[in-house]
């Protein structure tokens, strides 16, 4: 090692001796960044949060299973020449995602109406 980089080396080993620099404390304090965190309560639940939930999950299953059924039977019928299995499975999901849409409409009217074909549109008779 040169004669020129000994002196240097030594005033950074003594440095880191006496403390560090000056202006920094000690160990940073993370808490010191801003405000204290205040933990959200959960929100209050009804009776209806568990038909929504229900009704959400349902609209979950059925869509996946009516988007997976109505996919999957083009091919069958396409590269296996299955045109009974394609057609059934094409049902399947055409049936499985209009109960998506039967659910989702029961889920969000207003009326409380369980069938929404018999639902007369606010016209009073």
């Amino acid at each position: 090692m040169s004669d020129k980089r000994r002196p240097v080396k030594e005033r950074l080993r003594s440095a880191g001796d006496d403390g560090g620099w000056p202006d920094e404390p000690e160990e940073f304090d993370p808490t010191s960044l801003g405000p204290d965190p205040v933990s959200p309560s959960p929100p209050e639940t009804d009776a209806e949060g568990g038909d929504l939930a229900d009704a959400f999950w349902n609209a979950v299953v059925l869509a996946n299973v009516g988007v997976l059924a109505v996919s999957v039977a083009p091919m069958f019928v396409y590269f296996q020449g299955r045109l009974a299995l394609g057609g059934g499975l094409f049902a399947v999901g055409a049936v499985a995602l209009y109960r998506t849409y039967r659910v989702y409409d029961r889920a969000t009217s207003d009326d409380g109406s369980e069938d929404p074909e018999e639902d007369d549109g606010g016209v009073e008779a």
